[in-house]
């Protein structure tokens, strides 16, 4: 479908055009503007991962700048930002983002982990077993609800009693 093709290209270009201002790695891009498939060469993969708030960001000075993007860029550009626009990112700054990371390292849980947590805060214990891989044997119930209570604090989300749960359920 298109609109997912745009999507993936939306976020190699995002990730190009970022990652260049501070040389984290780059993504070459071939046959954009055909939206045939194309092909990427990764230089140095793995180097960073940016969060949805820093690509929302990014994506918002582009489209301030006083050179006007064309085509396929300003397409991908105004949906990328309209889509995260609706996720809770848009209610987060620069200190909540870095201060969640902050809290969150005394757990333990991978890079990827954080990311989805800061992208998708969880509300609920169940969406913490979800994110965290083996959750059961690395996390215990206290530290799960300390979690709850780092993305209610700095990631604008309440967290969700059991019973609150189990009433969306039925």
């Amino acid at each position: 479908n298109t609109f997912s093709m745009l999507a993936v290209i939306a976020v190699a270009i995002i990730t190009s055009i970022y990652s260049k201002s501070r040389s984290i790695y780059y993504v070459q891009i071939v046959d954009v503007y055909s939206l045939k498939p194309f092909k990427m060469e990764i230089v140095n993969a793995n180097v960073a991962t940016l969060c949805n708030y820093e690509v929302m960001t990014h994506l918002q000075k582009i489209k301030d700048t006083r050179k006007k993007q064309t085509g396929q860029l300003a397409t991908i550009t105004y949906e990328t930002i309209r889509y995260l626009e609706r996720t809770p990112c848009q209610t987060y700054t620069s200190n909540n983002v870095v201060d969640c990371l902050k809290a969150l390292e005394k757990f333990n849980i991978t890079k990827n982990e954080k990311l989805t947590i800061i992208n998708t805060p969880p509300t609920t214990a169940l969406e913490i077993q979800l994110i965290v891989e083996e959750s059961e044997e690395r996390l215990s119930e206290k530290q799960v609800n300390e979690i709850l209570n780092i993305c209610a604090k700095y990631l604008n989300v309440t967290p969700k009693k059991n019973e609150e749960v189990a009433e969306e359920g039925e």
